[in-house]
């Protein structure tokens, strides 16, 4: 395992706080806007209300795995709606849907696994939902 400031891990890294060895699994993502860029961590499992986690670019990860491999879960029946927490697939790929909370608002926020960038909306050519997924090592 490889140690470095978030600043410099690669967004779609499996990755653990540095200071948490053993702690729990991660993936880095980025939100590159006009002004900034912002990292953050995700959860790696499915879980209900998930949130991106805003990461300190000075703050050292340890980087487990460069890319995850994703277990997909079954899919949701048609009609139902996504949530966050949920695994969306799209005619684009794979994407985590999770809450974002910036300036006092909460708003939706997508993390393509592809990728691991943070997009603000992704469910136009829905193609199936998963609620049950995980990433791995």
């Amino acid at each position: 395992m490889t140690e470095a400031q978030a600043f410099a891990v690669p967004p779609c890294c499996l990755v653990r706080r540095a200071d948490d060895p053993l702690g729990p699994l991660f993936l880095k993502a980025r939100r590159d806007a006009k002004d900034y860029v912002n990292d953050y961590l995700v959860p790696v499992q499915a879980g209900a209300d998930l949130a991106l986690i805003y990461l300190d670019p000075e703050a050292r990860l340890a980087v487990v795995a460069e890319r995850p491999s994703l277990v997909e879960g079954p899919v949701l029946e048609r009609g139902q709606a996504s949530a966050p927490g949920d695994l969306i697939r799209t005619q684009e790929g794979f994407f985590i849907k999770l809450w974002d909370d910036k300036k006092g608002a909460r708003h939706l926020a997508y993390v393509a696994l592809a990728s691991g960038l943070v997009w603000p909306r992704r469910e136009q050519g829905l193609i199936a939902i998963h609620r049950a997924w995980r990433l791995e090592v």
